[in-house]
């Protein structure tokens, strides 16, 4: 039987709380994702069939009962024989996410890294989020800003304080992330302002963006 790569072999025993699996798997999906082998003791099989069906059930729950988001996990059991019985052992693989940090019930966030999970500081989490790219919400496209609904005098100080004397302020928003432009059906582009842009210009931000906040790290 082949043990698929990045693979972290435990025995079940040592699973005596399902928060260390969760923790194991939290690093993992942080990380480049990888797989957790149940029923592996020094490289030899152990197996699991002496679990009951409620304990196996609650390791393949996991990822939805002790982690946050919930965390797809991927279940599958592999045929061994130990002591010249049958029995298997389970693998539980969980893929790397661009879009999450994940945590356990405690909010704890763990990256994998090298043989260890490391469990992170605030600084650390705060660079693993912007490594991931979640920030990129502010990115998205308010489609029913217009132009008149930024705040005039705060645009114009904008401008000058960039120096900008051009006509067409949108070059001026684009070049800042303050603006997405999208191409047309005709190969022309038109511009449409995003979150950044909104709650940066807009004289009225919560038309837009109920309950929308700006905090600062």
């Amino acid at each position: 039987m082949k043990i698929p790569g990045k693979t972290l072999l435990i025995r079940v025993e040592v699973i005596a709380k399902l928060r260390s699996l969760a923790n194991i798997l939290v690093s993992f999906a942080n990380a480049d994702g990888g797989t957790v082998a149940l029923g592996i003791k020094n490289k030899q099989f152990e197996g699991i069939d002496h679990l009951d069906t409620h304990k196996i059930n609650d390791f393949k729950q996991v990822g939805y009962d002790l982690i946050h988001p919930a965390l797809k996990v991927k279940t599958e059991f592999q045929k061994v024989t130990v002591n010249g019985k049958d029995n298997r052992i389970m693998l539980l693989t969980v893929e790397s996410s661009d879009k999450y940090v994940f945590s356990n019930s405690k909010d704890d966030v763990y990256l994998r890294i090298g043989d260890e999970s490391k469990k992170l500081t605030y600084k650390q989490i705060e660079s693993l989020n912007y490594s991931k790219d979640i920030r990129s919400y502010e990115q998205g496209t308010v489609e029913t800003a217009l132009l008149a609904d930024l705040d005039q005098d705060l645009l114009e100080q904008y401008k000058k304080l960039n120096h900008f004397n051009g006509d067409d302020v949108w070059k001026l928003l684009f070049s800042k992330g303050f603006a997405n432009r999208k191409m047309t059906s005709d190969d022309s582009y038109v511009y449409k302002l995003n979150v950044a842009g909104v709650l940066m210009f807009a004289e009225i931000p919560d038309a837009f963006i109920p309950g929308a906040r700006v905090r600062l790290i």
